[in-house]
């Protein structure tokens, strides 16, 4: 099985590693932010995780552009893809939903609800009651996506074609959002949350997230 991974920024990505290793997945890492090209055709599966930038900034990032049109094509094509994050927001604009800036961030553990259609889904099936969410922006559907898992706040997960979308992050382990707590604090601040209490929340959430972001990767690898 040959995967694509692709990175907006530089981070780590072990729960996801791990599974794509269970797998023996062939994995062929892109570095975008850091002018890797946008990957071609060739793949049995695609996974683009989250960044820092807006899908709509193709302003400043110009690949963002080919990136969206490589995601219609593999979707188009029946490849599974799977968007984190970014990612979601990247494929609801690409498969003609839109990406934008939403409110208030969302900076915490947040509990999700599946809707009736998430709790038959293989995959989402496997989330909640809680998720790490980091991020501001958030999306419109595209056309004949089913709503999978919403917050109080966002949609959280779609399907559309061979297309999965989770707006939250099952790759951030405790000290990835550690990390991205201290690198992003404007967004805890626009949340209402000090780091104090975004850290205790980390650590009483990271058995069950943990558990369920392994087994949404090792399922979705499988289906």
């Amino acid at each position: 099985m040959r995967v694509a991974l692709v990175y907006h920024g530089p981070q780590a990505s072990d729960r996801l590693d791990d599974a794509l290793a269970l797998a023996d997945a062939d994995v062929e890492r892109f570095h975008l932010e850091s002018g890797d090209p946008v990957p071609g055709p060739g793949f049995d599966r695609a996974i683009i995780l989250g960044g820092a930038m807006g899908a709509y900034d193709v302003d400043v990032h110009a690949w963002l552009d080919g990136e969206k049109e490589w995601i219609r094509d593999l979707v188009a094509s029946g490849v599974p893809v799977l968007g984190l994050c970014l990612g979601s927001q990247l494929m609801a604009d690409a498969l003609g939903g839109k990406a934008f800036r939403g409110e208030l961030p969302e900076a915490s553990v947040v509990p999700v609800t599946l809707t009736e259609a998430g709790m038959a889904d293989p995959v989402v099936s496997q989330t909640g009651p809680l998720v790490y969410a980091m991020h501001q922006d958030t999306f419109i559907l595209p056309p004949d996506a089913t709503l999978l898992a919403h917050s109080e706040r966002y949609p959280h997960a779609f399907r559309v074609g061979s297309g999965l979308a989770l707006q939250f992050h099952p790759d951030a382990d405790y000290d990835l959002a550690l990390a991205w707590g201290k690198e992003d604090a404007h967004l805890l601040v626009g949340a209402g949350i000090d780091f104090d209490e975004y850290a205790r929340g980390l650590i009483s959430a990271d058995p069950v997230l943990d558990r369920t972001s392994r087994a949404i990767f090792n399922t979705w690898l499988q289906t």
